[in-house]
């Protein structure tokens, strides 16, 4: 059973394209999580998903009571 789908999303930082044709489909009890760099884009592609903002191209098909837990990054 699918619990999200993304399709073709972009993700910008102003005029800076940081993410672009980013698909994927998380199915029930998984469990996943988006690594990278400092400044590389994760929470962008975060707000994305849990719906705080759209994104610029592409679309974000969330479950109807998502279960997304991001986590804030400490020093």
């Amino acid at each position: 059973m699918t619990q999200l789908s993304v399709s073709s999303v972009a993700v910008e930082f102003g005029r800076t394209l940081l993410f672009e044709d980013v698909t994927f489909i998380v199915s029930r009890c998984d469990r996943w999580g988006v690594i990278g760099r400092n400044v590389s884009g994760q929470t962008r592609l975060f707000s994305r998903l849990t719906a705080e903002s759209d994104p610029p191209r592409g679309v974000v098909a969330p479950p109807p009571r998502p279960r997304l837990a991001p986590r804030e990054q400490h020093p």
